[in-house]
């Protein structure tokens, strides 16, 4: 599948309400739909229980490295949830141009388009 979408993740914090409204000006500029996922700023703990999964056992990292981990794993839940093919960008990761890429069924893609490592899920 190729991805029809963008997930923008953000913070309540004033600078990240800035930057991901210039991350959704980008993707209309390509053409891409996109939606905001408004996340945690320091509750690492509340934002794990929000998540859909259990928290793992062992988690390193400040709670703010816990909250934008725990985010991304929020949004690829989501997207393997509803069968979709995606984009996770955070509130400063801009849109360049069109992502062409095919994402195998049940896999999620990281890297940039010249070279795209794709890891199983299920």
């Amino acid at each position: 599948m190729k991805p029809t979408k963008a997930y923008i993740l953000k913070t309540p914090h004033e600078k990240s309400q800035i930057y991901a409204k210039d991350v959704a000006d980008s993707c209309r500029e390509v053409n891409l739909p996109w939606e905001y996922v408004e996340w945690y700023q320091g509750q690492s703990d509340l934002a794990w229980q929000n998540t859909g999964i259990q928290k793992p056992t062992k988690v390193s990292g400040s709670p703010a490295a816990q909250c934008c981990y725990s985010g991304h794993i929020a949004i690829w839940k989501k997207i393997a949830d509803g069968n979709e093919a995606a984009i996770v960008l955070e509130h400063d990761g801009m849109m360049l141009h069109r992502v062409n890429v095919e994402i195998p069924e049940n896999s999620v893609a990281a890297g940039n388009p010249a070279k795209v490592v794709k890891y199983n899920i299920r």
